[in-house]
């Protein structure tokens, strides 16, 4: 039995409440049969029958769900994140020692990124082969964190659910949060803006913020066009600008 992602979701939902399958399904969007196999899984896992006494375990023994966390595999998708997060830093990267990291062949990363295809597509983006065991990243710039801030978001949203391998990635972000001081920088963009703080648009500006950093030696016209200078936006772009954080692109982005 592969223990993933959605095992979690799963375990989190009832260690908080005694929700019905049908309630499952609706709050996961996931159909009622895979629900049912799932809670299989989790009696198996747990020791125990019912969800009701799943429920109980859960809350009488909390580190359950953190000693099971190191029997967890990556789902596809997850693979396609994780190489995801490999591009972040580099355009060009080796699929062969991705996949001895992760655990599996080559061909199933291979297969994972074929599943890519339509998303990067429209975002005008394409993965290549340049050797044997290197691929690249090929598109403008842009588009690349354009897309980057997409996958980002939701890997920060599924955070608690994700493979401990993820784990060392998430505390690289938050060394970089430390180093560049994003908390408080974002606060002042919150300040500049007028709104109220809250956490999807911290999300968003955090997003943001790591990308510009990790993306930093990674430049083309795409990322300077002309800054879009509204009535009142003057003060906010000169602070942005003394950041040396963000390129015209995020500027933009942030302004929008």
């Amino acid at each position: 039995m592969n223990v993933t992602s959605i095992h979690f979701k799963i375990m989190y939902c009832l260690k908080r409440n005694i929700y019905s399958i049908g309630e499952l399904s609706e709050i996961l969007s996931i159909s009622e049969f895979k629900i049912k196999r799932y809670i299989k899984d989790l009696e198996c896992l747990v020791e125990e029958e019912s969800i009701e006494n799943i429920h109980n375990k859960l809350n009488s023994i909390p580190k359950i769900i953190e000693k099971l966390r190191k029997k967890q595999s990556l789902t596809p998708e997850e693979r396609q994140m994780y190489v995801i997060l490999k591009f972040l830093k580099t355009d060009t990267i080796n699929l062969s020692q991705i996949s001895e990291e992760i655990g599996v062949t080559r061909r199933t990363l291979t297969n994972d990124l074929n599943e890519l295809k339509e998303i990067l597509e429209k975002f005008h983006l394409e993965i290549k082969n340049l050797t044997r065991y290197g691929i690249v990243l090929e598109g403008k710039e842009s588009d690349k964190r354009s897309f980057f801030k997409l996958y980002l978001i939701k890997i920060f949203i599924e955070q608690r659910y994700l493979p401990k391998i993820f784990d060392i990635i998430f505390l690289e972000f938050e060394h970089l949060k430390r180093e560049y001081k994003i908390h408080k920088l974002i606060k002042e963009m919150f300040g500049f803006m007028n709104i109220p703080d809250n956490s999807f648009a911290f999300l968003n500006l955090e997003v943001k913020s790591y990308i510009a950093i990790l993306r930093k030696n990674y430049k083309d016209f795409s990322i300077d066009i002309n800054l879009k200078e509204a009535k009142g936006d003057k003060a906010f772009i000169e602070f942005l600008k003394k950041t040396l954080l963000y390129s015209n692109f995020e500027i933009n982005q942030i302004i929008d």
